[in-house]
């Protein structure tokens, strides 16, 4: 997978006029620093996966914690910036991530492959919630217990997925990745790899020639909970 830059612009935080961008190693690891989190039970072992980025310096890197964290995340306790993205290492420094995204979210691929995603953790957030209505596309009806089921296919074959609606694959499963194309409702997609975010899952296809993600749940008119994808064809 090509490389994707830090956003460390930092859009969502008000600079004056004139501040330089954060540039510098330290500066950004000030911005990436603090409690992140993987929601996907996949990396998760006796509680909720969270790591805890310092910006204290610790032998050319920084210092990380990690918290009820498996599937190789259980390693980590340092990261730092290479070229552009953020690495969490191992104690021997050894690279297990590398990732991208902004200050709420990055995402990234495992040394073996697999996708993680991390979401910035703050004091009183709530727990996600799949809603118990999830409407089939731009309809008016609840999706079945079987669109709405994982999708799964047979061992070492991709699952297949019908869209509901017009949807939006982008590079990497974050709302604010680039755009690679978009697909109309009623085409079917095969995915090789699913993985969890605070709001629902994101599903990765190969459409065509186009590595992309899918993100499975959406919001209508800034209101209704939208299945996107059912399972099968």
């Amino acid at each position: 997978m090509k490389p994707f830059v830090l956003a460390l612009a930092l859009a969502t935080v008000p600079l004056p006029v004139h501040q330089p961008v954060a540039q510098t190693q330290d500066e950004v690891a000030s911005v990436f620093a603090g409690a992140w989190r993987v929601f996907d039970p996949g990396y998760a072992g006796g509680g909720p996966c969270t790591i805890a980025l310092s910006s204290t310096p610790a032998a050319g890197s920084y210092r990380a914690e990690q918290a009820y964290c498996i599937g190789g995340l259980e390693g980590v306790t340092a990261w730092g910036v290479e070229r552009g993205q953020l690495v969490l290492m191992d104690a021997n420094r050894t690279p297990v991530a590398r990732l991208g995204g902004n200050e709420s979210r990055i995402s990234g691929d495992m040394g073996d492959g697999r996708m993680v995603i991390l979401e910035r953790t703050r004091p009183g957030d709530a727990e996600p919630e799949t809603p118990a209505c999830l409407f089939a596309g731009y309809g008016h009806d609840c999706a079945s217990e079987a669109d709405r089921a994982p999708l799964a296919g047979a061992p070492g074959a991709p699952a297949q997925g019908e869209t509901l609606v017009s949807l939006v694959l982008r590079d990497q499963p974050r709302p604010d990745a680039p755009v690679v194309s978009t697909v109309e409702p009623g085409v079917c997609l095969s995915f090789s790899e699913c993985r969890t975010a605070s709001e629902g899952p994101w599903c990765k296809t190969n459409h065509q020639g186009a590595v992309s993600w899918a993100r499975r749940h959406a919001v209508r008119l800034g209101e209704f909970p939208v299945l996107t994808y059912r399972a099968g064809c």
